[in-house]
């Protein structure tokens, strides 16, 4: 009995295996950690000269990949959660720089063009942008023993960016290095210190590292 359970289990085994192996469509989720660059430096909110540190945040999703005779076609819906120190320095004279964390958070949906040589694949299309939001903590003063302006930040998204990148199979776990951007400038509506918001256009890019497994 046990003999034939094992035989049994192996045979359902391989015809699992290839039943993948002749499907066109593999569905998979996937989740791994970015960096985004603002592109704010030197940018101004009134009397405030800006500045922008990347910080790691990460990301999560779903995705579908439909295979052709010479490439595939991958989907994607992803959580991403980025996040900035925001600097803010007056003129000299006018009181203390201050910084806060700026946390964003968007849905992406990525639709990717790929070619696959051997265990890598090239992969590269648009990026839509389907939802983006934004929330600050609250600024303390880099100089000890001053009160810091309030933050402020709202973010607008094009609604089309890119990413391109390379992806390692292994088995059925892919293992993906990204680069993306946006067409069209992001804006960002910055206010320091109760002042009215200023619309400041940054240079958004942002790399990723990434692990999925399909099935």
């Amino acid at each position: 009995m046990a003999r034939k359970t094992f035989i049994l289990t192996v045979c359902l085994l391989c015809a699992s295996a290839a039943a993948r192996a002749l499907s066109p469509v593999e569905y998979g989720v996937s989740a791994g950690a970015g960096w985004r660059n603002m592109g704010m430096d030197g940018t101004r909110a009134g009397i405030y000269s800006l500045s922008a540190d990347p910080r790691m945040g990460f990301f999560c999703g779903i995705a579908s990949r439909i295979t052709l005779p010479w490439f595939h076609i991958q989907t994607e819906i992803n959580y991403v959660a980025a996040r900035y120190r925001l600097t803010a320095a007056p003129p000299p004279g006018q009181g203390a720089a201050s910084a806060s964390t700026v946390r964003m958070g968007f849905v992406e949906a990525p639709v990717l063009l790929g070619y696959k040589v051997g265990f890598i694949r090239l992969q590269a299309g648009p990026v839509f942008n389907l939802m983006a939001e934004t929330s600050v903590s609250a600024p303390r003063s880099v100089s000890a023993g001053q009160s810091p302006p309030a933050h402020m930040v709202m973010c607008r998204m094009p609604a089309v960016g890119y990413a391109a990148g390379i992806a390692a199979d292994i088995s059925n776990v892919s293992f993906t290095l990204r680069y993306g951007g946006q067409f069209a400038e992001p804006v960002q509506t910055v206010g320091i210190g109760g002042e009215r918001g200023v619309n400041v256009k940054t240079a958004m890019r942002a790399w990723s590292l990434g692990v999925g497994i399909y099935f």
